[in-house]
């Protein structure tokens, strides 16, 4: 007796397939996606001292999920697995209330500056060496730092709106 499978069932089987969208903090539109948990949002680095404006380094900080569940990621991406999942090589993140130490910091605030040591990815008893660093005052700027080497800056405009939806993600399950 042979038996036989259809390719409904096979699919049946298979691993579900999650489809991520993300969300550049660049776009004037991202503010719709503030309050949804499932939508990653980015921010993309641009170079420390550059000769163009807006010359970015393919580092990007990265925010996941939302309320108690939300992290942040310093990463090179932009990389997909051949079944659409993302491969990203990371630097280090911040999980729940290290998250919120950073959203509810001041950006505008003299003297206001805020530094926060990355954990390892995967491995929350572990601090890497990338550090977050708010040089807060009139024009703020974010750096992320790794070993002591700038990696890359949010300013402008988008240092704004990276605090912003920092923020709304922080509140949203508070609000549930």
């Amino acid at each position: 007796m042979k038996i036989s499978h259809s390719p409904a069932a096979e699919a049946a089987k298979a691993p579900e397939q999650v489809q991520i969208i993300e969300i550049d903090l660049a776009d004037p539109a991202a503010a719709e996606y503030f309050e949804q948990p499932r939508v990653e949002l980015f921010a993309s680095l641009e170079e420390l001292e550059s000769t163009a404006p807006r010359q970015f380094t393919g580092i990007l900080l990265r925010i996941r999920e939302a309320g108690e569940d939300i992290s942040l990621t310093a990463e090179i991406g932009g990389v997909f697995h051949s079944n659409g999942t993302p491969v990203s090589h990371y630097f280090g993140s911040l999980e729940g209330v290290s998250v919120a130490e950073l959203a509810f910091s001041n950006p505008r605030k003299p003297g206001g500056d805020f530094s926060i040591d990355l954990i390892e990815v995967g491995n929350p008893a572990a601090w890497g060496t990338a550090r977050l660093t708010l040089c807060a005052g009139r024009e703020p700027e974010l750096h992320v730092y790794l070993a002591g080497h700038c990696l890359g800056v949010l300013r402008g405009s988008v240092v704004f709106t990276f605090f912003s939806a920092l923020r709304r993600r922080c509140e949203c399950i508070a609000e549930a």
